[in-house]
């Protein structure tokens, strides 16, 4: 008799204390639920700037590369203002870029850098020189050879690239912040529903108080 006295005290322990143990849990649930949906909602936000950084840095090097076109075309100095003003604009594209990207996803900005380190070595200033001491037709030359175009389309593809992939990652991450937010939202409400349910018993109150 003693031993069954014990075994249903013993249960009535375990079923007090259950839904506080529940509580407890749900409580855990929900604040490391939050955590992670904040760490995600800031890499969803890390990701959108990276997309306009690197949408920005595109936009700097087309300027470039129509100003040196125009300038080929036309021969007027006003043509390469363009150029002059987006060369430093695409280090600071550059810059911005790499900030707001991992060290792990540098490894292409860093050929986008190269190339148009290229370009401007190879096509842009030679061009650039033969139209100022009138070799326009040595310039057209040089650019019907396509090696700054290859270059150019070079920039544009792994621009793209890195764009599209940014774009995947936060819609990635956004899907991931949706099911956070519904595992919040419910463990918040089953939380909620565990202290009701609580509070109904006298027990539940006292301890409450």
């Amino acid at each position: 008799m003693a031993d069954a006295g014990t075994s249903n005290r013993i249960w009535a322990d375990v079923r007090r204390r259950a839904p506080w143990r529940t509580i407890a849990l749900l409580l855990v649930v929900a604040l490391a639920t939050g955590l992670f949906f904040f760490g995600i909602e800031n890499q969803v936000r890390d990701e959108e700037e990276s997309v306009v950084a690197l949408q920005a840095l595109r936009a700097e090097i087309a300027t470039a590369q129509s100003s040196v076109r125009g300038y080929t075309l036309v021969g007027r100095s006003q043509f390469l203002e363009p150029y002059r003003q987006a060369v430093p604009a695409v280090g600071s594209a550059m810059d911005d870029v790499n900030s707001a990207m991992g060290d792990d996803n540098r490894a292409r900005i860093d050929l986008v850098a190269s190339t148009f380190g290229e370009w401007r070595r190879r096509f842009a200033e030679p061009t650039i020189a033969l139209v100022r001491t009138r070799r326009r037709e040595d310039a057209e030359a040089l650019a019907r050879t396509g090696s700054g175009k290859r270059r150019i389309d070079r920039i544009r593809l792994l621009l793209a690239e890195e764009i599209a992939e940014e774009r995947e990652e936060a819609r990635e991450s956004e899907r991931v912040e949706t099911f956070l937010g519904a595992v919040a939202i419910a463990a918040i409400g089953a939380l909620c529903l565990a202290v009701g349910l609580a509070w109904r018993t006298p027990r539940g109150r006292a301890n409450l108080r």
